[in-house]
């Protein structure tokens, strides 16, 4: 009567989990929110805690943090980073670092396989600015893209983003870039001369499906002459000017965009899907030919 009443104790029941007999535990028999300082062995032999639960929800999965199990969501955690540099931490681990500045930015990681960055920690970075380059730099250790394992450092343009994994000794840098670009030439080296008037219409057309944003167009003429320039039209009908002064194009300095590449862009450098960039030639002088690549997103 003790027994039935709660009292005394130490009386048999009559069945554990709806089984009968000397019943073992089995799967399924708790669910994970019972599942609190479970204690076991790891993989490697040590004896770590398995698992810190405590409020286990639909969707969730277990993650492997500093020692224990822990349940997290499904999902990517960002931190938002507006400085001129910032020091990748451990703590970045499985997050999205989003930078953004006023200028260049130039961010450090430590050297892989030291503490905090073990073998397979994980991070992504996103370069969120509009118009700045980011660049990374580790310490010791190499970032490995497809181009191969030999530099330090990694740049980014404008909208890229990298997930950067360790494996102890490196970084292995898996990018997504988000520029596109298209080119056009007007003319011939060996034509004749370029004229005011000499435009061209839908030197391309935005069929992407989306709305493209121009970030930078770069122009080069055969002869370095004052008085050729050009400038770009978005035409949805009524052309409009991209470039806020027309682009004075040159032979010289195009790959370091000394002279003839711009990113002083008017509101026009926004494309709906659907319109159309012209090209108007407005000072030719003696060039014969002019050569237009115009950098998106």
């Amino acid at each position: 009567m003790s027994n039935f009443l709660g009292g005394g104790g130490g009386g048999a029941v009559s069945s554990v989990f709806g089984r009968t007999g000397a019943v073992v535990a089995t799967e399924a028999d708790y669910s994970l929110s019972q599942l609190s300082n479970v204690t076991g062995t790891s993989g490697s032999g040590s004896t770590v805690l398995l698992s810190t639960i405590t409020a286990a929800a639909t969707g969730d999965i277990l993650s492997f943090s500093g020692g224990n199990w822990v349940n997290s969501y499904v999902g990517l955690d960002t931190n938002p980073q507006a400085g001129a540099a910032y020091a990748v931490v451990t703590g970045d681990k499985d997050k999205l670092v989003l930078r953004t500045h006023t200028t260049t930015m130039a961010d450090t990681i430590a050297q892989a396989g030291t503490a905090g960055f073990p073998d397979q920690w994980t991070t992504r970075i996103r370069n969120d600015d509009t118009l700045d380059a980011y660049a990374l730099t580790a310490t010791t250790s190499k970032i490995c893209t497809d181009a191969g394992c030999g530099s330090s450092v990694l740049t980014l343009g404008p909208g890229d983003e990298v997930r950067l994994s360790s494996n102890g000794t490196d970084y292995i840098a898996t990018v997504t870039y988000s520029l596109s670009q298209f080119g056009f030439m007007l003319g011939a080296d060996n034509g004749p001369a370029l004229v005011v008037g000499d435009d061209q219409p839908s030197i391309w057309v935005n069929l992407t499906g989306r709305t493209i944003t121009i970030v930078k167009v770069w122009i080069e003429a055969d002869v370095v002459a004052a008085g050729t320039s050009f400038n770009l039209q978005r035409d949805d009908g009524t052309p409009a000017n991209i470039l806020t002064a027309d682009l004075t194009a040159n032979t010289t300095g195009q790959t370091a965009c000394a002279s003839g590449c711009t990113t002083t862009l008017t509101a026009e450098a926004t494309v709906a899907d659907g319109d159309r960039i012209d090209l108007l030639v407005v000072l030719a002088s003696t060039a014969k030919r002019a050569t237009i690549w115009v950098v998106y997103r």
